[in-house]
């Protein structure tokens, strides 16, 4: 539980990269200061960055370089996202709450970062294969120390706002109390809410809308040679590197959305698919394993592997052949994410002001 004063300010921290955790981060701190709220947040990534311009511009939170040492006070609260738990540490008084927006990043951050530095590494300075073994040892050896985050044996400790059943499934199982778990989830652009579905089915193609950036290339590849041998007129195109407007396009007119990455949590672009009328496939890995996050029929979701390449394929080819027979499917994700942009509100009443009638 968390308590609220009169003077109390809320601090959230977050990566200064525009994904979809750090876009939920900043409409929270938009609805709490909507309703009277002092909000600050600062931009970390292992280590306080220093920006000044706000990631997005139509937050209206204050900007600030760090917290100070008077304002680590038992009035105010800590907001941090689960990527940079180990912040938490800093802090001996302040209030202190996890929002998980991408679980995967805290289970494999290690990994990835590891990864991501020997690959800059290797890159920068052209070292020959045979130093990589060496490379990875001493990078392991420097990232374990770099990043200092919460144990999940002390996550039970703390204050946490999970935003999908894959994650609240991992804190019971982590022993957090059920009074410290709240539910919020950032929902969509209002531009998705409730999308009229005659004005869009007349702009849809024989287009397949994929996620990039969380998934074998190679894989994607061998999907899009096969559905070439059955259908030539269907178009792949990779949503990556697009403005707002040139992404709400995309899947306006894509007949099926297709995601075969790994899902840490909800992810913002299959629901933006499904607001905008795209039949959905995806693999069956992380929150798109259980119904409750992803409901879409458990046959539209594949593990992505090489065997299930021809499966795949022949599904994309009929769902964008037969488009209409597939749409009734996705009626209860729909309903989900518009659920999600109405409630969004509610929920952080109930979290943040229930019981001090803050709002």
């Amino acid at each position: 539980m968390i308590t609220i004063y009169n003077n109390t300010k809320i601090y959230i921290s977050s990566p200064y990269v525009k994904t979809g955790g750090p876009k939920s981060l900043h409409q929270l701190a938009n609805v709490l200061i909507k309703h009277g709220y002092t909000v600050k947040i600062f931009y970390y990534d292992d280590g306080y960055l220093h920006k000044k311009v706000r990631l997005f511009e139509e937050c209206k939170a204050e900007i600030c370089d760090e917290i100070s040492k008077e304002d680590d006070d038992k009035k105010n609260i800590l907001i941090v996202s689960e990527t940079f738990t180990g912040l938490l540490k800093d802090y001996r008084n302040i209030q202190k709450m996890i929002w998980w927006l991408s679980l995967d990043f805290y289970l494999n951050r290690k990994a990835e970062i590891c990864r991501k530095t020997v690959n800059n590494i290797s890159v920068k300075y052209k070292l020959p294969f045979f130093m990589m073994p060496a490379l990875n040892i001493l990078v392991k050896a420097m990232v374990g120390h770099a990043i200092p985050s919460i144990k999940r044996r002390q996550l039970r400790k703390y204050v946490h706002m999970y935003n999908c059943e894959y994650v609240h499934e991992f804190l019971v199982q982590s022993n957090v109390n059920a009074e410290n778990m709240h539910y919020l989830c950032g929902p969509l652009e209002k531009r998705f809410y409730k999308v009229p579905e005659a004005g869009i089915r007349e702009k849809k193609k024989s287009v397949v809308a994929f996620n990039p950036a969380k998934v074998n290339a190679d894989f994607v590849v061998k999907i899009t040679n096969r559905v070439a041998e059955i259908n030539k007129e269907i178009k792949f195109v990779g949503v990556k590197g697009m403005n707002r407007t040139e992404v709400f396009e995309t899947l306006a007119s894509a007949k099926v959305y297709a995601d075969f990455g790994f899902f840490p949590g909800p992810e913002r672009m299959p629901r933006e698919a499904a607001a905008l009328y795209c039949n959905i496939i995806t693999s069956n890995v992380g929150a798109a394993s259980n119904y409750d996050d992803v409901p879409i029929p458990q046959e539209f979701k594949f593990a992505p592997m090489e065997e299930n390449v021809r499966e795949i394929s022949k599904l994309i080819v009929d769902m964008c052949d037969k488009y209409d027979n597939y749409t009734k499917y996705y009626c209860q994700y729909r309903k989900k994410i518009n659920m999600q942009i109405e409630r969004f509100e509610a929920d952080i009443q109930e979290i943040f002001c229930e019981k001090y009638d803050k709002f």
